[in-house]
């Protein structure tokens, strides 16, 4: 992290994970002007942070630095140069130098983010955004170690937090985000929000007398897995003005840009502002686990993965734990969602949504990848032997700092249709796959070196289509259809039968209907006109209809 002391010392900084809340992110480009994100870095401190040594670079003033990507030598990771290229923004929250009288107040932050500035198209770009960042409390000098103390998750997905003490509350993205083409970053800014709220909501309302104060940053690393060690391989970026945290939420920035760059004149900044969407309603009769209790009731969580802030999570890099929940044994029809987060950055960090298990030698998984464009599988183990059943043509990623929604449908006869959903958009990942290996068992998840977030579980009974009624055109027929065979037939008698022009049209728009619900949907082929005779028209699939001396198969 950055270094907060004299750059002649030196702090090691602990990460403590929390939970990110489902969201719905909307962009606004106008909430902060560049002349803002000019004086959040050129400006004196409105407010003086508490316990900050006198001799420390940013006890009175901002910390800014020309954004240089440095290329150096580390020899615990590679004897060859390497450019560093991994950002993480940053924040912190302080007591105010005078002290707090307020007993009753917290400060909530939320909607942490950072942007580049291509050189080519002078437009930003978003490297990272959380609705709920990660951190801990450290002592206001950042010398040693200081008590941890409540991170309270709230409403509108924010967390809320009480500085002071001689401590202070530091924190950042859960995550590095890889920079791809440093030579196109003409400048990089991170901004939250924040604002103060009550302790007690039902206690006295001192907000107006609360003196807390807040500061952004920006952190750029040698690169995404790399640990800390000394400053040889992090450093410090830009460290923002301190400013007061008032009872309306605010954005704190912090930018660095080339030198000689104006950024008064460059596009204004976007910023994300979170709309917090409530958990999904279970269906009557689903299974859903939102872990807020903090516990996983009737899951079997190994060593390597537990449940903390409200989320189910991953440990540790190096563990690869299989976790899955033995309340219920799911037969077809059934839907399992889950959400699920990532800071993994390599296609070999692997997260696996895993359903119709028996136990970690059986059972099927929607295998997914870290990086930007993963691979991602339908893989199943059958006796302790993984084998794919197919790949994904989608490579939907999971490192982007907020939840994606995964959905894995599996129907009778063995067909398999996997979902994603980012931000509202649904991608298709795999569509009525068959694979009949394993017909039920239970949900979980697993992990292959990986730190994984999961949250709000459900799985439910689809509710099926309904039967579409009868065309008016063969309400005198004799109508047969079965959507778990796949058959149809309509019948008339041989004699004095009569045909609309439109029949084709409306046989296509019946039967497309009818068959919706099948494993695999056709679109129904007729001929454009129908006459006495044997007529038909074949397409691979499962149903077939019979008019008469007229037949059709698709």
């Amino acid at each position: 992290m950055f270094n907060r002391k004299s750059k002649s010392k030196t702090a090691l900084l602990l990460v403590v994970i929390m939970l990110s809340i489902l969201f719905l992110p909307v962009l606004n480009a106008y909430a902060i002007t560049s002349q803002d994100l000019y004086d959040e870095m050129h400006l004196p401190h409105e407010g003086i942070p508490h316990g900050v040594p006198n001799d420390y670079s940013w006890h009175l003033d901002p910390d800014y630095y020309d954004l240089v990507f440095p290329t150096t030598v580390y020899p615990p990771v590679s004897s060859l140069p390497h450019t560093w290229d991994h950002i993480v923004p940053w924040g912190a929250v302080y007591e105010a130098e005078e002290g707090n009288p307020a007993m009753n107040t917290r400060v909530q932050i939320k909607d942490i983010q950072g942007f580049y500035l291509s050189y080519a198209e002078n437009q930003w770009h978003k490297l990272a955004y959380e609705l709920a960042p990660v951190g801990g409390f450290y002592p206001e000098d950042f010398v040693g170690d200081a008590p941890q103390g409540e991170i309270r998750t709230e409403s509108d997905g924010s967390i809320s937090v009480i500085p002071g003490g001689g401590r202070t509350f530091h924190f950042f993205t859960s995550f590095r985000t890889a920079v791809n083409n440093p030579d196109d970053i003409k400048a990089i800014y991170s901004t939250f929000q924040s604002k103060l709220a009550l302790d007690d909501p039902n206690g006295t309302d001192d907000r107006s007398s609360a003196r807390f104060v807040a500061d952004a940053g920006i952190d750029l690393w040698y690169d995404g897995g790399v640990g800390f060690d000394n400053f040889l391989t992090n450093t410090g970026l830009a460290l923002s003005r301190f400013r007061y945290v008032t009872s309306n939420y605010q954005n704190f920035s912090a930018y660095s840009a080339r030198a000689g760059v104006d950024i008064t004149t460059v596009p204004a900044p976007p910023v994300i502002i979170s709309n917090q969407t409530p958990p999904p309603t279970p269906p009557p009769g689903a299974y859903f686990e939102d872990f807020n209790d903090n516990l996983a009731q009737n899951w079997t969580l190994p060593t390597g993965i537990s449940v903390s802030g409200n989320i189910l999570h991953t440990d540790d890099w190096g563990i690869d734990p299989f976790a899955t929940y033995d309340g219920e044994i799911f037969e077809a029809p059934y839907t399992y969602k889950i959400n699920v987060k990532t800071g993994a950055g390599g296609y070999g960090n692997r997260t696996k949504i895993v359903f119709n298990a028996a136990d970690s030698n059986n059972y099927y998984a929607l295998d997914l990848g870290g990086g930007e464009s993963p691979p991602i599988y339908l893989n199943k183990v059958i006796g302790g032997v993984e084998s794919t059943i197919a790949t994904s043509m989608e490579h939907t990623r999971i490192n982007i700092g907020t939840y994606t929604t995964f959905e894995i449908t599996y129907i009778s006869g063995g067909y398999i249709t996997a979902k994603a959903t980012q931000n509202g958009t649904t991608t298709t990942l795999f569509d009525n796959v068959f694979d009949g290996s394993r017909t039920s068992g239970k949900i979980g998840v697993s992990v292959r070196a990986s730190v994984t977030q999961f949250d709000n579980v459900l799985v439910f009974e689809p509710i099926p289509a309904p039967t579409p009624p009868i065309p008016e055109i063969f309400q005198n027929n004799v109508v047969v259809g079965s959507s778990g065979t796949g058959t149809a037939e309509i019948s008339n008698p041989s004699s004095g039968y009569t045909l609309d022009p439109d029949f084709a049209t409306h046989f296509s728009s019946y039967f497309n209907q009818q068959f919706s619900s099948q494993p695999q949907p056709l679109a129904v082929v007729t001929p454009s006109s129908v006459t006495a005779g044997n007529k038909s028209v074949s397409q691979h699939g499962f149903a077939k209809a019979t008019l008469c001396r007229h037949r059709f198969d698709f």
